[in-house]
């Protein structure tokens, strides 16, 4: 089970640090609102520092708990946000997978994977922090 957790997490940190560089390097197209694309830059940086967040998590889960669910529910609040804006526009599908992802993909692995493997250890919660 950890085995599965840490890979799953790579994942995250793949796409969240190796998909937003390019976002910060590049952000939107030149016709875009400066506003809109300073948030763009700015979230695909929050994406990143969560990605780094997630990595350094990654060799001793177990012992990195606080950390780690801290990080989940950062994810978890953003697909949140993602819903409440699908009510303003018609989301295209890689939204919706993506929102999927978020509200899924935290609870499962925040939760019941990481407690699977740690019912025996004592956390505390500054361990690695």
């Amino acid at each position: 089970m950890k085995m599965t957790v840490q890979i799953l997490t790579g994942v995250l940190v793949f796409f969240g640090f190796f998909l937003g560089v390019p976002s910060v390097l590049n952000g939107l197209p030149a016709d875009a609102p400066v506003m809109l694309d300073n948030h763009f830059r700015f979230f695909a940086g929050i994406w990143i520092g969560v990605g780094l967040g997630l990595a350094y998590c990654i060799k001793d889960i177990e012992h990195a708990t606080v950390l780690f669910r801290g990080l989940l529910l950062t994810i978890f609040i953003g697909g949140f946000a993602r819903i409440i804006g699908f009510s303003a526009y018609d989301p295209e599908a890689r939204m919706i997978v993506a929102t999927a992802i978020e509200l899924i993909f935290p609870p499962c692995f925040g939760m019941d994977a990481i407690s699977h493997f740690t019912q025996n250890v004592i956390c505390d919660p500054y361990d690695r922090l």
